[in-house]
């Protein structure tokens, strides 16, 4: 995973490698010189050497240049539009130079034409494999982004998502993915400022927050981290703390993304008590990847079935070709049919030799998902999940099916006795049903 800040040179291009290493960043944003300045720092050969190797030898890939905040390619007035002409074919050379991928700055739209032509200028003169990158502001829409990178039609025309500026514009992360999905092109998307926010969405106010500490959802976060177009790119913190903290507050964030990240559920969490699991996977993330899908889901609702004497569960009748993955390792799935339509979905819990399960009822969707998961049957149709599927690993994401962990935890676990298990006597009334409440 690509985790980064932006970071201060402090005179020297370097210095920001330096630090990039002590918060353990891999990648990298810096300024070229005085973002609120027309000055342009010379930098000597043996400055921009010294960063290149520093760089390979350090593994920080990819580094992007942040464009000075002065830049307005659209002002009405004429002398602004030249200095920032100039200012962005400076920081491209640079970017060439020192091995950057390009340079990151905010278009300004309210004179879409003159933004136009005056990008139509730089376009040409980019220096090759080397990229200008239009990030979101707090103040528009990602479809222009869209309509500019599409009217102009350049391979080395970018862009790169700040999270923050998208939700006080309006949109959820999911729904800012969707658009970009639809309008930008994935392709086009080459690294994501992670910020949360301090003001509230639609707010048109860019403030950034340090990471859940901010209004997004941190499930947003999560969501961003892990889909298969998104989790292999850069991700650059530029959050408050590092102002107050210094680099600690760079670690802190980074910290955070890695939880936020997920960790993937392991054999020894369904080694533990059934009814322990079933209450310890609410709000957990179910998570599918294959087939040409990517689905997730928050676990919502859950069934414990306990051991051969448990008259409720398909275990109680010995071992057979049905049942026999129950007495396995755990870790796997068993799924099984009722009522000749319908798939349950069932995670193998306990050492092996002692049939147990977990039964998923129900997830709350969070990405993918376009159907009801409200049942059992509903969500093994939603996320094609079959029989087939029995003896499944779900420990590991590269079989497709698989749960992640944030540190959710619901506000309130409801218990009540399992669903249409009345034939099963004094075993009905176990409270082994389990219902979350966030």
């Amino acid at each position: 995973m690509k985790i980064g800040a932006h970071l201060s040179i402090k005179g020297e291009l370097s210095h920001a490698l330096e630090d990039a290493v002590k918060i353990k960043a891999n990648t990298l944003q810096i300024f070229s010189g005085p973002p609120r300045s027309w000055l342009f720092p010379r930098r000597s050969e043996k400055e921009l050497e010294k960063f290149r190797q520093l760089a390979k030898k350090r593994g920080i890939s990819p580094v992007f240049i942040h464009a000075k905040y002065l830049i307005n390619l659209a002002s009405p007035y004429r002398s602004i539009r030249e200095k920032s002409i100039r200012s962005l074919l400076e920081d491209l050379s640079l970017a060439k130079k020192i091995g950057a991928q390009g340079v990151i700055f905010h278009p300004h739209p309210k004179n879409l034409s003159l933004l136009l032509k005056n990008l139509a200028i730089v376009l040409p003169q980019i220096p090759p494999q080397t990229s200008l990158i239009l990030e979101n502001s707090a103040q528009m829409k990602l479809e222009t982004i869209g309509k500019i990178i599409r009217q102009l039609s350049s391979p080395q025309l970018k862009f790169c998502l700040d999270t923050a500026h998208a939700f006080e514009a309006g949109y959820r992360l999911p729904e800012a993915l969707q658009i970009i999905k639809e309008k930008i092109g994935f392709q086009n998307l080459v690294a994501i400022h992670i910020n949360d926010s301090q003001t509230p969405q639609g707010s048109f106010h860019d403030q950034h927050a340090d990471i859940g500490k901010g209004k997004i959802n941190p499930e947003e976060f999560f969501v961003l981290l892990n889909l298969p177009f998104t989790k292999n790119l850069p991700f650059v913190l530029e959050t408050p703390a590092v102002k107050k903290e210094g680099l600690a507050g760079d670690r802190k964030n980074i910290k955070q993304l890695l939880k936020l990240q997920g960790k993937v559920l392991k054999r020894d969490f369904f080694l533990q008590n059934t009814v322990d699991v079933a209450k310890k996977l609410l709000g957990k993330y179910l998570i599918v990847n294959r087939h040409q899908r990517f689905q997730i889901g928050k676990i919502m609702e859950t069934e414990a079935y306990c051991g051969p004497d448990d008259k409720a569960s398909h275990a109680s009748r010995g071992k057979t070709p049905r049942t026999k993955i129950m007495f396995g390792p755990p870790g796997k799935l068993y799924v099984y049919l009722i009522y000749g339509m319908y798939h349950c979905l069932n995670i193998v819990t306990e050492k092996k030799g002692y049939p147990a399960a977990v039964l998923i009822r129900a997830i709350e969707p969070v990405w993918g998902i376009q159907g009801k998961t409200d049942g059992p049957g509903k969500l093994c149709r939603e996320l094609a999940i079959k029989r087939t599927d029995t003896g499944l690993d779900i420990t590991s994401p590269q079989n497709g099916i698989y749960f992640k962990d944030i540190g959710l935890k619901p506000k309130k676990i409801i218990a009540t006795p399992r669903i249409g298990v009345d034939y099963a006597g004094e075993w009905a009334k176990k409270k082994w049903r389990f219902v979350a409440q966030f």
